[in-house]
């Protein structure tokens, strides 16, 4: 981003292409640089300040009283890209409530600083500023060319866009030094500390000699601003340029990183300074470059994936800083791209691009203060139908949803390999594995999504090795797990094996976990009883089983010499639970009829009173 001196009040600008005319009205205004706006998965809009400030407003652009989080005492903005410069909510924000920024720190050389922090435990509409974790502090040696945009890419992973530092030409050649994290697109882990948040398929994460292990891409100016396509997992990453050239770069989804676009060797595609680019040969080309006659800064945008209007899906929107034009590029069918102008904002300062909920798209004009929206309106009927996935093959787990994205207003018609599912909602629980096919429909105009098909995941897992009862001096039992490789855990258990002395005297329930490569997961649960005798039963002066031969029943006949509630469970010869149930013992005869109508077999009968445990064996033969 480069800093410009005018502010200049055009309030909306709009073009109309065929049958589709796209506008911007003014969202929200008096919002003091306005520079990033996120959401966080609801109706809510979050606006973020420079100064070091995020707002939150509904969805016509009325804002709430309190800020959702000020941290100006923390923040410098004293330079013109200098300040809070980027926000990303955690996939899993509903449940966990953090959010991840990137900010410039008001200590003496002004760095950059990565933090995490969360929502407060009582009100969803305000954070938590004492909850700040620091994960990455990176010094910055000039004010400008601080980069700021913090994403989530599909993989989970959280990406920075570093600027090379600052001054003018990358002095000390930094973005392509890989043990520098300037001039650098990072990927870290966040949601793993004790690998200081380094993912482990980094380029360098194991080969540190060669750069750094936060490193992802490398040899960018100041990515201001890039985004993953939300249909296709495709990163779109726009670069400000020097003097001359303007850029959008591109990496594919499934990349596996260590990219070097080139700078300061190059500018887009020209040679910059080549002083130290001898042997250089693997560039990452630009997909497009524009020249500073139309403007001087770039800031990057999004795919649209709006469905409620299909003229601009699948295309990347961008603008420039200073001039205020809105551009499409759409990829022509080949390694080419067409670019279109959608808007002349003229010489509007436009800083960003956000989306909400429902993507729709949002401009920051930093020059007028206000956040706009694009709106997209078209006298033909063209909702867009699509099933949220990535690839070929959606996987799920057993019992898991699929998603479409969702607009108001939306009727959805789905169907299951052909066959209409009663629903209507974005989201529908999976019936098996097929094929999924989707329908909108929004007043008079309807939508058809592409046929997604879906494999479903089952997963079974289940625990051998392990018998129903133990004494305490019984030797340790190897247990078995289907399929391998999954974790046992419970009472007495480190590893595969179960100690019935280190689990000690009671009814102990022992499971096995297995979760696939797909990330679903089946638990088996099997209990054992440890006991200091196998037939010691000092509850009672005497014990029987009386099975019917006919029905898979049985009686229970006990002496017992105290009043007291017994607990009984019927286990298998494996140790599941087949029932469970409570009586209360008498002083003298009793005796319970036990109705299971069991199939034939050997099973146990467990009792277990105030201060023992008991197990009888039983064999049903009809």
């Amino acid at each position: 981003m480069k800093k410009v001196l005018s502010v200049l009040l055009l309030l909306i600008a709009t073009k109309v292409q065929a049958q589709t005319t796209i506008s911007l009205t003014t969202w929200a205004s008096g919002i003091t640089r306005p520079i990033e706006v996120q959401n966080c998965g609801d109706d809510r809009v979050f606006v973020v300040r420079q100064a070091g400030v995020i707002l939150v407003y509904d969805t016509a652009g009325v804002a709430l009283p309190t800020p959702f989080l000020d941290i100006q005492s923390i923040v410098y903005d004293g330079g013109n890209e200098q300040g809070l410069l980027g926000l990303a909510f955690d996939p899993d924000y509903k449940n966990n409530g953090y959010f991840y920024v990137d900010y410039t720190n008001n200590s003496s050389s002004h760095n950059t600083t990565i933090s995490r922090f969360s929502v407060s435990a009582t009100d969803s509409n305000v954070a938590d500023p004492s909850t700040e974790l620091i994960l990455k502090v990176i010094s910055q040696p000039y004010s400008n060319h601080n980069g700021g945009c913090v994403r989530f890419g599909p993989d989970g992973m959280l990406y920075v866009g570093m600027g090379d530092g600052g001054s003018g030409g990358d002095p000390g050649n930094r973005a392509q030094n890989k043990h520098l994290l300037l001039g650098k697109m990072l990927r870290l882990n966040v949601h793993d500390s004790a690998s200081n948040y380094i993912p482990s398929d980094n380029p360098y994460a194991l080969d540190t000699t060669n750069g750094s292990p936060e490193i992802w891409n490398y040899g960018v100016r100041n990515p201001w601003r890039f985004n993953f396509d939300k249909a296709t997992g495709d990163l779109w990453i726009a670069d400000v340029g020097q003097d001359t050239w303007e850029e959008v770069n591109f990496e594919p989804y499934g990349s596996t990183g260590n990219l070097n676009y080139g700078w300061r060797c190059k500018e887009a595609n020209h040679d910059y300074n080549t002083s130290q680019c001898t042997g250089i040969t693997n560039f990452t080309y630009p997909i497009w470059e524009y020249h500073h006659s139309p403007g001087c800064s770039i800031s990057g945008g999004f795919v649209y994936r709006c469905p409620n209007n299909s003229a601009l899906w699948g295309k990347y929107l961008f603008a420039d800083y200073c001039s205020g034009e809105i551009w499409s590029l759409t990829q022509n069918g080949g390694p080419l791209f067409d670019c279109d102008t959608l808007i002349d904002f003229t010489n509007n300062i436009i800083a960003s691009f956000g989306m909400d909920k429902w993507n729709r798209v949002y401009v920051c004009g930093e020059g007028n203060s206000t956040v706009y929206r694009l709106n997209v309106t078209s006298s033909v009927c063209n909702p867009v139908a699509f099933i949220d996935h990535l690839g070929d093959t959606l996987n799920t787990c057993e019992g898991g949803t699929i998603h479409a994205y969702e607009f108001p207003g939306f009727q959805y018609s789905w169907t299951y390999n052909g066959v209409s599912v009663n629903s209507n909602s974005a989201t529908i629980p999976v019936s098996g594995s097929g094929y999924y096919q989707l329908v909108v429909t929004q007043g008079a105009c309807t939508g058809v999504s592409d046929s997604v098909y879906v494999n479903v995941h089952v997963v079974t897992a289940t625990i051998s090795g392990l018998l129903g009862t133990y004494t305490q001096n019984d030797a340790p039992i190897t247990l078995t797990g289907t399929p391998a490789g999954g974790i046992f855990s419970g009472a007495g258990v480190t590893g595969n094996i179960f100690d019935p002395s280190a689990a000690g005297v009671g009814a102990h329930e022992i499971y096995y976990t297995y979760t696939d490569a797909a990330g679903c997961s089946a638990i088996d649960t099997v209990t054992t009883s440890i006991v200091s005798g196998i037939n010691e039963l000092p509850a009672f002066t005497s014990f029987a089983i009386i099975p019917n031969p006919s029905k898979g029943d049985f009686n229970i006949q006990l002496h017992g010499f105290r009043n007291e509630k017994i607990q009984f469970a019927v286990l298998d010869i494996s140790g599941r639970v087949i029932n469970q149930f409570q009586n209360e013992i008498k002083i003298g005869s009793n005796n319970f009829p036990v109705k299971l109508n069991l199939a034939e077999g050997a099973y146990m009968v467990q009792w277990k009173s105030s201060t023992e445990t008991g197990v009888k064996r039983i064999i049903i033969q009809k």
